[in-house]
């Protein structure tokens, strides 16, 4: 398992990328999502921040460090990472990578009563608007 002992193994941007591919590619889907459920009820942000984190890096191609040429050339084009050297894999990652169902009902409710409220809106409504 990766995590803060793992400095001299993400010394550079490719390896970087290559342990976040590892522990995206560990994390369980159905896991996450019932953790993220989970959170419309326990308020546990940290916890509801890993399903958008997996979501978008599950599609992190292998790559290395490629100077961006519209931003700073300090940030990789590809991932928008700094070129600096990586001392651990994202905190984050590593728990989702190692994350087990929760022992207790999910409560389904909130989410239900969620997507019924985004539902209702009409074609014209903003993120201003009231549910």
């Amino acid at each position: 398992m990766l995590g803060e002992t793992d400095a001299e193994r993400l010394g550079d941007h490719a390896d970087a990328v290559d342990a976040t591919r590892t522990l995206v590619a560990a994390a369980d889907k159905p896991t996450l999502r019932a953790w993220w459920v989970d959170s419309l009820t326990s308020r546990d942000l940290e916890v509801r921040a890993l399903w958008p984190a997996w979501t978008a890096l599950r599609h992190l191609p292998a790559h290395d460090f490629t100077p961006s040429r519209e931003f700073n050339a300090a940030s990789c084009e590809v991932c928008g990472l700094r070129r600096e050297p990586y001392e651990a894999a994202p905190v984050e990652l590593v728990r989702a990578a190692t994350l087990v169902a929760p022992e207790h009902p999910v409560d389904t409710a909130p989410l239900h009563a969620l997507l019924a409220a985004v539902g209702a809106l009409g074609p014209q409504a903003q993120l201003t608007d009231e549910l």
